[in-house]
């Protein structure tokens, strides 16, 4: 989802803030948002649980199922989610 979507949880906002653009000499906004805090967070913690696989810790592998992908994804969100809700305390 894009970030100027409907979504149930707040997403933090843009993850990479974009001032208004010098353009010959107006400023121009910028059209597309980019990715939410939320999403950028969630990609944060999959990336850091990937970097940490050993034969201790367990391997991603190709037999890994849908909902074992689908249950990872859900807990990177639900730490997204408590990143964002302790920023905005």
């Amino acid at each position: 989802r894009r970030s100027g979507e409907h979504m149930s949880k707040p997403d933090g906002g843009p993850a990479f803030a974009c001032p208004a653009i010098p353009d010959s000499g107006h400023f121009v906004a910028p059209t597309e948002p980019g990715m939410s805090k939320r999403f950028y967070a969630a990609c944060a913690a999959m990336q850091g649980d990937w970097a940490s696989q050993s034969a201790e810790t367990g391997e991603f592998t190709a037999s890994i199922t849908d909902e074992q992908l689908r249950a990872n994804a859900a807990r990177y969100f639900r730490m997204a989610d408590a990143m964002i809700a302790e920023e905005q305390k």
